[in-house]
């Protein structure tokens, strides 16, 4: 592979498994609140993840999970999505314009949702 850095993959799993405890107690604070079901919406490599993670979990669970296009839902919405699903959106940049449109439809709706970005934040 051309220019390939093994060790800023091996820093970037490394970061990411730091982030576990913080990543375990949202989970925690959502099962104890309860939910319908979870939908992750993104866009470009970010959909793609949310599609990876839609396949672990219909393989592995019984979750009702599935994933959403940001641009698709911010142009037709999804009424299976209800006041007791988790959202969770992703965004790299943390200023995706489909990504923050989907957030500001959600929230207008008193929808719950939880983001990511560089750093994880939930909101």
């Amino acid at each position: 592979m051309l220019k390939f850095d093994e060790q800023k993959q091996i820093d970037s799993v490394n970061g990411a498994l730091a982030l576990r405890p913080q990543i375990e107690a949202i989970v925690d604070a959502i099962c104890a609140k309860g939910y319908d079901r979870i939908v992750y919406l993104g866009i470009g490599g970010t959909w793609a993840s949310a599609l990876q993670a839609e396949s672990h979990a219909v393989e592995l669970s019984d979750l009702p999970v599935y994933s959403l296009n940001a641009a698709e839902y911010n142009t037709r919405g999804d009424r299976r999505i209800t006041k007791d699903s988790v959202i969770v959106l992703s965004s790299v940049s943390g200023n995706t314009a489909e990504i923050v449109t989907s957030m500001e439809r959600l929230n207008a709706s008193s929808r719950s949702t939880t983001s990511t970005t560089r750093s994880l934040t939930p909101t």
